[in-house]
Parts: C-alpha cells; structure tokens; sequence
C-alpha cells in the first residue's frame, strides 16, 4: 500500500510532466482566466465573474492568510518560557481563574 507522501510525489510529479509536456506557464493560465473574466463581464454574467476572479486570487495567492511575525519583548519571552514549563493542570487552573498554590 502507497503512503500518502509516495502518492502525493507521484501526483507532483505527473503535474511537472504535464506542464513540461503543454509548455504552460503560471502567466499563461493567468492570461486565461482574465480573458474568462472579461467574457463573462462582457455577457453581463456576475457569477462567472466572481468564479473566475477566484480562480485569479488563488493562482496569485491572495486566498492565503496573511503572515504576521509576532517579536515578542524579553519580558514576554520569559513569561512564555515559564508558562511552558507550567503543567497542563496549572494551565488549566490559571485559565480557569485558580490561581495555583
């Protein structure tokens, strides 16, 4: 039985293939979908424009989350290091409001 890591492999690698085999670029499939969009907006089609601009935010990856980077102070870090030496019942009791003896 394949592993999940050994299928998702052989699917990278077919992808690779196809996209070697069609000579497609990222800018080429993009090209596409703008045209997509500007023919739905053309037949006054909303929700194939949305569709299609979805696809856009995607390929460009405006879908993903933004990353923030937290720098926490030396003071926060030392409160990090000691509440992670905490147990989870300690952690529990400040959560709850009991402070621990």
């Amino acid at each position: 039985m394949k592993h999940r890591h050994d299928i998702l492999n052989a699917l990278n690698e077919h992808k690779l293939r196809l996209v070697s085999d069609f000579r497609i670029k990222r800018e080429d499939v993009l090209a596409g979908f703008l045209v997509t969009v500007q023919r739905a907006s053309d037949q006054d089609n909303p929700a194939a424009m949305i569709s299609g601009w979805w696809e856009v935010a995607k390929l460009l990856g405006f879908n993903e989350p933004d990353r923030i980077s937290v720098q926490l102070t030396d003071d926060q870090q030392r409160l990090r290091q000691k509440l992670e030496q905490w147990s989870d019942q300690e952690l529990l009791e400040i959560a709850s409001c009991n402070a621990p003896n």
